[in-house]
């Protein structure tokens, strides 16, 4: 894939501590010198990319309708970072990367993932790119609660990555996954087997959310059904004999979001 942009963070990850800053204090915060400049400026590509930041056509920032939603959880829960996760998926180089190379129950060292880049890149640039990267994994919950990569101290400051992958996905971060998955296709309606070999499709636009979250497919497929006997208003499948349709009806992915507030 192309990864051309994959490195615009100064190095530096996604921290808890600092999604907590912004949600805090929302824009002001980067006027308020806690961080750094490059930190500052590494955060703002951060959350542009997370969907909870934009800039204005004047140079101002502004926070977004999924930041409002998402800020009622709050930075520590684990909702909270499974649909920024889903977000950077799709806006983020080397994090969309990372969710269709690394395989579920593998285990990487922070210079394996380097040379999986391969060098079409200076090793600089790569090396930056997956600090920033495992950073995230490290300092906030995309690691440990989501399982993206569970790190383990080799040495002091040296650590692998355990990508488990979720194994108990929440059913509205699942399908707001899905929802998506239908706004970056353009299509409301696709099959189980488009989405199951989504990673494989150069031209695939979209990807499912079985390789964002790093959930096998056989339980991701029991998971969509989980979803249209929870959520029948939202989604219908068709899972018969060769039929494998999944329909998605007409909402937004922040509208889902809202299933979440209710429960």
């Amino acid at each position: 894939m192309e990864m051309k942009g994959m490195n615009p963070y100064q190095h530096f990850g996604l921290r808890q501590a600092w999604l907590e800053h912004y949600m805090t204090e929302g824009t002001d915060c980067f006027t308020q010198g806690v961080l750094g400049t490059r930190q500052y400026d590494g955060l703002k590509v951060w959350l542009r990319e997370s969907n909870l930041l934009v800039a204005n056509k004047d140079k101002t920032l502004s926070s977004t309708a999924l930041f409002d939603k998402l800020k009622a959880f709050g930075p520590y829960n684990p909702f909270t970072w499974a649909i920024i996760w889903a977000n950077l998926a799709y806006n983020s180089v080397i994090t969309r990367w990372y969710c269709l190379n690394t395989e579920p129950g593998a285990t990487y060292e922070k210079g394996d993932l380097v040379v999986m880049l391969g060098d079409s890149y200076s090793k600089s640039n790569r090396e930056n790119a997956i600090t920033a990267l495992t950073e995230t994994l490290r300092l906030s919950p995309i690691g440990s609660a989501l399982k993206q990569g569970l790190p383990i101290e080799l040495t002091k400051n040296t650590f692998s990555y355990f990508r488990e992958g979720w194994d108990y996905p929440d059913a509205v971060a699942l399908l707001y996954a899905l929802y998506l998955y239908a706004e970056h296709t353009g299509r409301k309606t696709f099959t189980f087997t488009e989405l199951a070999n989504a990673h494989a499709n150069p031209e695939a636009q979209g990807i499912s959310p079985h390789d964002i979250y790093g959930i096998d497919v056989k339980n991701f497929r029991e998971m969509v059904q989980g979803l249209a006997m929870t959520y029948p208003q939202y989604i219908r499948v068709s899972f018969i004999a060769n039929l494998d349709n999944i329909i998605l009806e007409n909402y937004t992915s922040i509208d889902i979001l809202d299933l979440a507030e209710n429960e």
